[in-house]
């Protein structure tokens, strides 16, 4: 089998063009815009957006895979959801009531989701070189993968699929292609998750 990348068609849909990757590699679901925008719709952290480790772990369980979350926490206070607040400009006056919204859909419903699907969590920082499947998803901060590949160098959450090498292979909806990137690079892809965003830095391992 082959890992086909996919590029994502709007600014907020990198969780699920990786989820379309993964399903298109497993399952051999097709590659197309149409599945993108119906994977979004299945995979956003209500009321925002962004696609968080709980939702596209629950998405992916939901098509029959078996994953395992590695992150120190699954739960997200107020401060991871700043940078939601930010991108889609809500007003200062409704963002306690966004979040409440948010923490019962996310960190209530969505972990119990995650917990009646026998999900495995993993309760530690992600260390890619523990890593032993041959694929899973990494939450990351795009800034070290930017500055590697020469390209604008900006601070935002992404979802990667990732090919497990000695060198590790990124799938990036981003930029809508493959390429090999060090582990280091990667490693602090990871790390600075937790460190710009107040979110938790997370792998999803596909067993």
């Amino acid at each position: 089998m082959k890992l086909n990348v996919y590029k994502q068609t709007t600014q907020f849909t990198c969780g699920p063009s990786c989820a379309l990757m993964i399903l298109n590699y497993f399952l051999n679901i097709k590659l197309t815009r149409e599945n993108e925008l119906e994977f979004w719709k299945e995979t956003i952290a209500i009321p925002f957006r962004i696609t968080l480790p709980l939702t596209l772990a629950n998405f992916l369980m939901k098509n029959s895979l078996e994953i395992r979350i590695v992150s120190k926490k699954l739960k997200i206070g107020v401060e991871g959801c700043k940078i939601c607040f930010k991108y889609e400009g809500i007003p200062k006056r409704l963002q306690q009531h966004y979040f409440e919204i948010f923490d019962y859909y996310y960190n209530h419903l969505q972990l119990k989701k995650f917990k009646s699907k026998n999900g495995e969590w993993i309760r530690k920082h992600p260390k890619i070189s523990e890593v032993k499947e041959k694929i899973f998803l990494a939450l990351i901060d795009t800034y070290p993968i930017d500055k590697y590949l020469g390209e604008k160098e900006i601070h935002a959450p992404d979802w990667i699929v990732v090919e497990n090498n000695r060198k590790p292979k990124i799938y990036s909806p981003l930029y809508g292609k493959a390429f090999y990137v060090p582990l280091e690079i990667l490693q602090k892809a990871v790390d600075n998750v937790e460190k710009f965003f107040s979110l938790p830095s997370s792998l999803l391992l596909i067993k």
